[in-house]
């Protein structure tokens, strides 16, 4: 999907005259808003690869120790 993700960036860069950046920022942040949508209001981000097109996501998630439960024997 990566080389495909790329032309269709150029392509709309070069139809409505707007720099890949912007329209890279405009992926990144729908793909934020599907994920936190489907997910839930987590912390979330995202970052494409501008020259092969690959997607990471990132969740954040706040980790903590669990309660000492005593054991049971």
């Amino acid at each position: 999907m990566g080389q495909e993700l790329v032309q269709v960036i150029d392509q709309i860069s070069k139809e409505k005259g707007i720099s890949r950046e912007m329209v890279i920022e405009a992926v990144e942040s729908a793909l934020v808003s599907a994920a936190k949508k489907k997910y839930g209001t987590q912390r979330i981000a995202v970052q494409i690869d501008p020259k092969r097109g690959d997607i990471v996501m990132y969740a954040y998630r706040k980790v903590v120790p669990r309660s000492p439960i005593p054991m049971r024997r």
